[in-house]
C-alpha cells in the first residue's frame, strides 16, 4: 500500500502517529502539510493526516484506530 502521512513541525500527534507506525514496521512516506509543493492536489488543514495515493483515510490520531482495523 502507498502510504502518504502529512506532518507538520512541532505536532505531538504527529509524533505519536509517526512512532506507532514506526514500531508496527509500517512503510509509509512523510510529506510536510505545510508546503504547497507536498501536496496531492488538495490543501489541507489538519495534522497528522493520512492518505493512501491520493485518498485522504483518517487525521488527527485516529490514524491509529484506521489502521488498526485496515488490512495492511
Amino acid at each position: 500500500m502507498n502510504w502518504t502521512l502529512f506532518v507538520r513541525e512541532d505536532c505531538h500527534d504527529c509524533n505519536r502517529v509517526r512512532t506507532w507506525m514506526d514500531e508496527r514496521g509500517i512503510v509509509y512516506e512523510v510529506r510536510d502539510i505545510d508546503d504547497p509543493g507536498s501536496r496531492l492536489g488538495k490543501r489541507l488543514f489538519i495534522a497528522p493526516a493520512l492518505c493512501r495515493g491520493t485518498e485522504l483515510v483518517a487525521y488527527g490520531v485516529d490514524i491509529i484506530a484506521y489502521l488498526e482495523r485496515s488490512p495492511r
